[in-house]
């Protein structure tokens, strides 16, 4: 893409000639995040791994409508904003269960602001590619399998 801007001798003129100046293109992903993020939900389903995810949509919804109060929205925001896309859950007994924070980006996402803060307070696992959330899930199932047999 290429922006133009009046040369600097003709600034004054009704139609000034332009100049070319090339802007940088911004890199783009391998793999996007809701590509990543399909891949994680249906290994989660397909290992039976029951999750919490909050879809975006949702957050579309509720923020995008005006009939809501701007406090409710304000709550709901400082509440939510931050937490990881998936948090899979496997019961260990009757009381207990183990929790993974599955956070999906792309090759080149980034955490943004209140991520890095909950990311501080909680352990997130960032899946950058298939391969990624393949591997994870299989040790947060052995994981698990481990401490349930420690329990014993």
């Amino acid at each position: 893409m290429i922006k133009r801007k009046p040369r600097s001798d003709q600034k004054d003129f009704a139609y000034p000639k332009m100049v070319r100046k090339s802007v940088r293109k911004s890199r783009k992903a391998k793999t996007p995040e809701d590509i990543i993020q399909g891949v994680v939900d249906t290994l989660l389903d397909l290992y039976h791994v029951p999750y919490l995810r909050l879809p975006a949509n949702l957050f579309r919804g509720l923020f995008g409508n005006p009939q809501i109060p701007i406090w409710t929205k304000k709550h709901l925001k400082l509440a939510i904003a931050g937490w990881p896309d998936n948090m899979a859950f496997l019961p260990l007994d009757d009381k207990y269960c183990l929790c993974c924070m599955i956070e999906n980006k792309s090759d080149i996402g980034k955490l943004h602001g209140m991520q890095k803060i909950r990311s501080k307070e909680l352990p997130f696992n960032i899946c950058r590619t298939q391969e990624d959330a393949l591997k994870l899930i299989d040790e947060f199932k052995e994981m698990a399998d481990k401490i349930k047999d420690g329990m014993k």
